[in-house]
């Protein structure tokens, strides 16, 4: 049913937003960029405009549109921009189409209005071509010196046709299957068709006795006023809606029903189910938000004010730029969700919002369209999950899979070396039993050999050959016996040595050898270089046969070089050998004595010579040489042990 409220025509009152936004907007364009306060007061008042009921119109004093309301593009179905700057008339139809203008004239010429602040029933012309009635009230304003015509207007159709019914329903009361009554100013009931008994029986009166006392205030406020009064009445299970309508030039007063039953269960179901969604949105753990078009926070649950530290009532009307760290945020964060929704609908992603209090709290969230039966979209709705403690648990499970995969590959690197370690432990067995041989069929030799050189040395006294044959005959000796001891504790006497002197003494024994095959050899020795803590026989004996073994591999056209520096703990002595491609396939392997692809056990014998002696031996390949890097303890301080400071 329909209620006096929607006979009302539009006021002065509802009129006025709409002349302020056309009043603020001129003024503001005129002004220039200082009134722009104007100019956001204008865009609240045409807001305003677009959300009224009624469709609102402006026209100049040609009858030209300058604006048209949203209501108004509902009602006669077309859009602003089928309209602005077009002459008004066109949502006439003939004959008032074609005399428009001419009251338009009429009044500017006369100052006589026939419509302009009174208000009547016109009709109107849809963009579809049909008509239909509806009320019109206009008003005058002048802005900037210019006169504008502001027109209010509203589809009466559905009063048209309520009126049309009630018309019916009373010249046809006793066929009328709703409930039909007269009742005199007294309050006496004169007539009640046969469908009001249900009424009748409530109320407790028949025709000609007098209904209640609160009935007859109705019917008193309803003739004094001349407007129809809407209540309701519940009889049994029916839920009557009745209209009191005053009869005119009568004291009477018919009073209409219709059951609306249905409708308020309807009505009913769709409160509950607000109800229910209410409370699930706040009942939900997650944050769940409503915007509009202009992405400002319509409402949010309370699960978005405790993520963000909101307090209730502050967020409404607010940009949703408030959860965002910063303006590149809130533009790059539309520039991908706002074309993914037009199109699809919707749009979900990982991001990153601030707290009130600044703290920045990584989010999941998923954002909709709310859109109109014709797919207008009107707003948005977002949902925010708090994912911090995902996040969380991702970089532990990050962390500790490296951690793992640190963890298998020392492990497997521990497996590797034991496995070296054995096999090198196998080797040395196998070098103790070959010694032990190779040691008695070569040391009667070697005494005789050493015996003789011991002979002749005598004799000729100023030839040096003899002492490096002398020399050389005791130091295979001393080799022969370490062979022979491979696997026993090797006998060290450390003490503080010169590395340099010691590398320029290994050099001078070499260079016949070096000198017969040719081999170029470059000093780069550390100057003032602090003394390691090395028995100075074995280090001689290691440089020996590493630089033999550099002067094996090496490119005859490059130069071997022999460098000596210190770092915190170490000496250090590097013998580069210039070679081209790759000359060792495994260093580590090549450190191993016996190896199948090894012609010596030099090196081998080097590695640990040096290891026994508190220092290391390293083989590796670099780009364009092979490098023989020993590192040999330090003494830190002139007569203490190596890596021991005085105090």
């Amino acid at each position: 049913m329909y209620t006096d409220s929607l006979r009302q025509p539009p006021t002065d009152k509802s009129m006025r937003p709409h002349q302020e936004a056309v009043k603020l907007e001129r003024t503001a364009t005129e002004s220039g960029p200082g009134e722009m306060a104007l100019v956001e007061k204008a865009a609240r008042l045409q807001a305003i405009m677009d959300t009224t009921v009624d469709g609102i119109i402006t026209i100049n004093e040609q009858g030209i549109i300058q604006s048209f309301s949203k209501a108004a593009e509902h009602i006669f179905g077309y859009s602003v921009g089928e309209v602005i700057g077009r002459n008004v008339s066109m949502l006439q139809p003939s004959p008032f189409r074609v005399n428009h203008d001419a009251y338009i004239a009429n009044y500017l010429g006369t100052g006589k209005p026939k419509i302009i602040g009174i208000g009547r029933e016109v009709t109107g012309q849809r963009k579809d071509g049909s008509t239909f009635p509806l009320y019109l009230a206009v008003s005058e304003v002048w802005v900037g010196g210019e006169r504008y015509f502001t027109g209010i207007v509203r589809d009466i159709s559905e009063q048209k046709k309520a009126s049309e019914e009630i018309k019916s329903l009373a010249r046809f009361p006793q066929e009328n299957p709703h409930p039909t009554l007269r009742v005199a100013r007294d309050g006496r009931l004169l007539y009640a068709n046969p469908t009001s008994k249900c009424l009748l029986g409530t109320w407790a009166c028949e025709v000609g006795q007098y209904l209640p006392d609160s009935w007859r205030e109705i019917v008193l406020e309803s003739l004094r006023s001349g407007m129809n009064r809407e209540t309701e009445v519940q009889c049994g299970e029916i839920l009557y809606s009745l209209i009191v309508t005053p009869i005119a030039n009568e004291e009477d007063v018919n009073i209409y029903g219709r059951d609306i039953t249905e409708r308020k269960r309807a009505e009913e179901a769709l409160r509950f189910s607000e109800e229910r969604h209410r409370a699930l949105v706040q009942s939900s753990s997650d944050a769940i938000f409503m915007l509009d078009k202009g992405r400002r926070i319509i409402s949010c649950n309370q699960a978005f004010l405790d993520l963000f530290g909101f307090e209730p009532g502050k967020v409404e009307g607010e940009s949703v730029r408030l959860i965002h760290p910063s303006d590149e945020s809130f533009v790059t964060f539309g520039e991908k969700a706002y074309p993914a929704i037009e199109s699809a609908g919707w749009f979900r992603t990982e991001w990153e919002f601030i707290r009130k209090d600044g703290a920045l709290v990584p989010t999941e969230q998923s954002l909709s369209a709310i859109r109109d039966p014709d797919g207008t979209v009107r707003g948005f709705v977002g949902v925010i999950r708090d994912i911090t403690e995902r996040k969380r648990a991702q970089k532990e499970l990050e962390e500790y899979r490296d951690h793992l995969e640190q963890m298998v590959l020392e492990r497997t690197r521990q497996l590797e070396e034991a496995h070296k370690a054995l096999l090198h432990d196998e080797k040395l067995k196998m070098l103790g039993t070959i010694s032990a041989e190779m040691a008695h069929e070569i040391r009667n030799p070697l005494m005789s050999i050493g015996g003789f050189a011991r002979r002749l040395q005598k004799k000729f006294p100023d030839v040096p050959e003899i002492g490096i044959v002398v020399q050389e005959s005791g130091r295979l000796e001393g080799i022969l016996k370490r062979i022979e001891n491979y696997l026993k504790p090797v006998e060290m006497r450390p003490r503080e040595c010169s590395v340099n002197e010691i590398t320029r003494e290994a050099v001078e024994l070499l260079s016949p050898e070096l000198n017969r095959e040719a081999v170029k050899l470059d000093l780069d020795l550390a100057p003032l270089i602090s003394p390691a803590y090395v028995d100075p026989g074995i280090l001689i004996q290691v440089l020996i046969n590493v630089i033999r073994n550099a002067a094996r591999v090496m490119d005859r056209e490059g130069r071997i070089t022999i460098e000596t520096f210190e770092s915190d703990q170490n000496i250090h002595i590097c013998v580069r050998a210039p070679v081209h491609g790759v000359k060792i396939q495994d260093p580590e392997h090549s450190l191993l004595p016996f190896s199948e692809d090894q012609q010596d056990i030099s090196v081998p014998v080097c590695f640990r010579l040096l290891r026994d002696m508190g220092g290391h031996l390293y083989l590796k390949q670099e780009k364009g040489a092979v490098v023989f890097a020993a590192s040999l303890l330090k003494v830190l301080q002139p007569g203490s042990q190596a890596g021991e400071k005085s105090t």
